[in-house]
């Protein structure tokens, strides 16, 4: 029978397997012993996975609308340990993208935030139709060429004239896999 510290220390030594750190028996039986070991450890990877690469995400996102048209405002964020490089971002849906929303970012250091970024989405789908799952996607590498992609789910809020808003609330976050 496998006790909850078996349990937690094969998901412990999958992650360590990656990050090639040493679990062997003696490391194993050490960290057993420790009442705080465990709690560390699993510290340790976070902090590996977290703080080593860029991570983009949105701040400050809002929306307006009038004469001019509608309009998407946000800011975005790198909360990684790393310089993004070549930030790109999209809207996309599940059988549309529009990509090029913002010139190139070409380097956002980590805890740095952009400019205020405006979209005209006014004339796109993301005004005229419901979509199925709505987002807004940033594409970018890190100095070492590995790519990422992140983003927020949207949500579409319908209008009395049957045209969309986005909502100015943020969606979840998500990852992207990204073949490097």
């Amino acid at each position: 029978m496998f006790t909850l510290f078996d349990k937690i220390w094969d998901k412990i030594s999958i992650y360590l397997n990656i990050f090639n750190r040493d679990h062997s028996p003696s490391n194993k039986a050490s960290i057993k012993n420790s009442p705080s070991g465990v709690i560390q450890q699993a510290q340790q990877i976070v902090n590996i996975s977290h703080h080593t690469q860029p991570r983009i995400d949105v701040v400050d996102y809002g929306g307006s609308g009038g004469a001019d048209g509608t309009f998407v405002i946000f800011k975005i964020k790198n909360d990684g340990g790393e310089a993004a490089i070549d930030i790109q971002g999209e809207l996309a849906a599940d059988d549309i993208q529009i990509g090029n929303i913002f010139n190139t970012i070409h380097n956002l250091s980590s805890g740095q935030t952009s400019q205020s970024i405006s979209y005209p989405y006014h004339n796109t789908e993301f005004f005229t139709r419901q979509l199925v799952n709505p987002r807004i996607v940033f594409r970018y590498k890190a100095a070492d060429g590995r790519s990422f992609a992140t983003g927020r789910t949207i949500v579409q809020e319908s209008r009395a004239d049957g045209r969309y808003n986005i909502h100015t609330r943020l969606g979840s976050y998500f990852e992207e896999s990204v073949s490097n």
